[in-house]
């Protein structure tokens, strides 16, 4: 699965926006900063991909925490 960018959803009640990464790497996910591993199959059911390497657009993405 695949989120488009500025695509919304909620993860177990909080609301993640997907963003192109500005910094090519995982600063500023919300699964980074909350040390929660998002390779596991049942978060990635949820979020989709992030790496630009398993995106068909090619980017990478970060899922950004907003109210």
């Amino acid at each position: 699965m695949e989120r488009k960018i500025g695509e919304k959803f909620y993860f177990i009640g909080y609301r993640l926006e997907v963003e192109k990464s500005k910094m090519k790497n995982c600063t500023g996910c919300f699964f980074y900063e909350h040390r929660l591993v998002c390779q596991h199959k049942e978060i990635r059911d949820i979020t989709g991909e992030c790496a630009e390497f398993l995106r068909k657009d090619g980017n990478q993405v970060v899922f950004i925490f907003k109210w």
